[in-house]
C-alpha cells in the first residue's frame, strides 16, 4: 500500500467540526481510548436527509474529466466514486459506540487499492459532547475495514502514505485550554497501528512526501515556511518562504511546481468567503480560478495536474443556516468546472486516485521512487523475479492491467526486450516524452 497522493493541506476539519474544550492526558502515546477531547458540536452536524435543491454554477456540464476514482467523506461515510459521479463504494464504521461518526481525511494508497481515513466517535460524558478521533484503513471496494489506531487523545489530521506503503504520515497533538498547542509529525505502521516514531514536533499544517520519497515537507507553526527532513527526522532544511495572504487549505501540485490554494475574503459584514486560486511554477501573481458568492474548500489535483477537484457551499457566504450542504466541482485551469455529486453534508474532503494510468503501447521511464522495480515472470507476487530495473530504464507497456495481489500489473519490455510483469504504484513511472 502507497501513497498517491503528494499534498499539502493546512485546514484541520476537524477543529472546524470539533472546537476544543478541555483536555487532559499523558505525555506518553498509550493505547487505552481515555482522555478524549472535549467538544462543542454545531447544529449542521446533525445528520439529515439532503435539499431537494442545491446550488450548481457549472459553467462547462460538457468538460471532460479524465478517468478515475475520487474519495469524499462527509457526514455519513467514505464514498468512492468515479469522476462522473457513479458510486463506487459507500463505507461507514458501524461498531462504534457513541451516537455518531464523523469522517474526514481520507487518504489514497499509492498503489489505488486502499484508502486512509479518520473517523471520529462522538459520545455523550456527564452532559458532555466528546471526540474520539482514530486512523482506519480500508478497501477502496469497502472490505476489509480496520482501525488502525486506537488513541483517541491525540488530535489526527494530514495523512499521508508513505512512498513504501509501509507507514502513513500523520500531524497529531494534545490541546489544552490551559497552554498553546504543539502538533507532532508521526509516522504509523500501516499493517499494525504501532506508532514507529515521532518526527518533530510543534509543526504547521503543511505535511507531505516529495514525489520521490526520500523526504517529507511540513511547515513551521506560523505556517510561513516549507522545510524538508528525511523520514527519521534528520538534515532539516528550509525549502522556501510561503507568502500568501489569508491563506486556507493548500495543495502542492503533482510535478511539486504549483500550488492550489483557498483564499478568504470578507464578504458583507462579518462573513467572508473563499474562492481557489492557482500559483504555477515560479510566478508571482496566482491565477484565480473561481470567483463566485459561494464558499469553495479543500481543492485537489488531477493525477495528471491538468484539473481541479474542490468543494462548494449550497448557500452563499452571507447565509450560514444550519444542514448546510455541499457539492464537489472538477475545474480544468480555465475555470470550467462541473458539478460531479448529488449534495453531501459537511466534513467534506476529497482526493483523486492516481492509478491506474499506464497505456498499452506507451513508453516510460522508470522514476526514482520506482528504482530496483521488481520485473516477474507473471502478474503476482509470486511471480519469479526476472530483474530490478533502475531508476531511468526505459519500458514499453505490452499488455495489462490486471489486478492481483492488490496490485496493478501491466506487462512490460524493456530497453534490452526483456519481458515481464510490473507493478504500478504512483510516481514509478514518466511518460518517455516528459
Amino acid at each position: 500500500m502507497r501513497n498517491q497522493n503528494v499534498l499539502f493541506r493546512f485546514a484541520c476539519i476537524f477543529f472546524v467540526l470539533l472546537p476544543l474544550i478541555s483536555c487532559a492526558v499523558s505525555n506518553e502515546i498509550t493505547s487505552t481510548p481515555t482522555n478524549p477531547a472535549k467538544t462543542i458540536l454545531p447544529s449542521s452536524t446533525a445528520i439529515q436527509d439532503a435539499p431537494t435543491v442545491t446550488a450548481s454554477l457549472s459553467t462547462a456540464t460538457q468538460l471532460s474529466i479524465p478517468d478515475g476514482r475520487i474519495a469524499y467523506t462527509d457526514g455519513k461515510g467514505l464514498h468512492v466514486v468515479d469522476t462522473t459521479g457513479k458510486v463506487l463504494s459507500d463505507i461507514a464504521v458501524t461498531d462504534y459506540t457513541g451516537f455518531e461518526m464523523l469522517y474526514s481525511n481520507p487518504a489514497w494508497s499509492p498503489d489505488g487499492h486502499w484508502l486512509a481515513f479518520i473517523g471520529t466517535e462522538l459520545r455523550n460524558i456527564n452532559g458532555g459532547t466528546y471526540g474520539y478521533p482514530d486512523i482506519y484503513t480500508v478497501k477502496a471496494d469497502g472490505t476489509k475495514l480496520k482501525r488502525l489506531t486506537f488513541m483517541p487523545q491525540y488530535f489526527k489530521s494530514n495523512l499521508s502514505w508513505s512512498p513504501d506503503g509501509k507507514f502513513i504520515l500523520t500531524r497529531m497533538g494534545i490541546s489544552i485550554d490551559t497552554a498553546p498547542s504543539k502538533y507532532g509529525l508521526y509516522l504509523i505502521n500501516s499493517d499494525n497501528g504501532v506508532v514507529n516514531h515521532q518526527l518533530n514536533e510543534d509543526v504547521g499544517g503543511i505535511i507531505s512526501w516529495s514525489m520521490d520519497g526520500n523526504k517529507i515537507i511540513f511547515s513551521d507553526h506560523d505556517n510561513e515556511n516549507l522545510y524538508s527532513m528525511d523520514e527519521n527526522g534528520q538534515g532539516i532544511e528550509k525549502v522556501s518562504k510561503i507568502d500568501i495572504p489569508n491563506l486556507n487549505s493548500a495543495l502542492l501540485s503533482p510535478n511539486e511546481k504549483s500550488f492550489v490554494y483557498v483564499n478568504y475574503y470578507h464578504y458583507g459584514d462579518n462573513t467572508h468567503c473563499g474562492d481557489v486560486f492557482v500559483r504555477l511554477g515560479s510566478e508571482i501573481d496566482p491565477k484565480q480560478i473561481t470567483s463566485t458568492n459561494y464558499d469553495e474548500s479543500f481543492p485537489s489535483w488531477s493525477p495528471d495536474g491538468k484539473y481541479l477537484l474542490y468543494v462548494r457551499e449550497s448557500t452563499t457566504c452571507d447565509l450560514h443556516p444550519s444542514g448546510r450542504w455541499w457539492n464537489l466541482y472538477v475545474s480544468d485551469m480555465s475555470g470550467n468546472e462541473k458539478v460531479i455529486s448529488p449534495p453531501v453534508q459537511y466534513p467534506v474532503e476529497s482526493v483523486w486516485s492516481f492509478t491506474p494510468n499506464l497505456k498499452a503501447g506507451n513508453q516510460y521511464l522508470v522514476t526514482q521512487s520506482g528504482a530496483n522495480l521488481n520485473l516477474r515472470s507473471e502478474p503476482s507476487l509470486h511471480g519469479k523475479i526476472l530483474e530490478k530495473l533502475p531508476a531511468g530504464e526505459g519500458i514499453t507497456v505490452l499488455d495489462g492491467f490486471v489486478d492481483v495481489d492488490d496490485y496493478y500489473w501491466w506487462k512490460i519490455q524493456t530497453r534490452d526486450g526483456t519481458e515481464g510483469w510490473a507493478v504500478e504504484m504512483a510516481y514509478w513511472y514518466n511518460p518517455l516524452s516528459e
